[in-house]
């Protein structure tokens, strides 16, 4: 299946925006944990195909996408 976005850096630049508009902090750890529930909650929705173009590798402090 083909991603919907053609980079991860699109979707984490979202989120920053997002976080500047509302005056929220977005750490490098919850920019993380945003993109991973964002492609898990975008494949759930639409059976199982990716938002991003991402791997998720597992860590002591969660599911990290390398690139980013």
């Amino acid at each position: 299946m083909t991603p919907i976005v053609s980079s991860t850096f699109d979707i984490a630049h979202w989120f920053l925006q997002r976080g500047e508009l509302g005056r929220v902090f977005v750490s490098p750890l919850k920019l993380q944990r945003l993109l991973y529930l964002a492609q898990a909650n975008y494949a759930r929705r639409h059976d199982g195909a990716p938002l991003m173009p991402s791997l998720f590798v597992v860590s002591e402090v969660g599911p990290l996408e390398p690139n980013i």
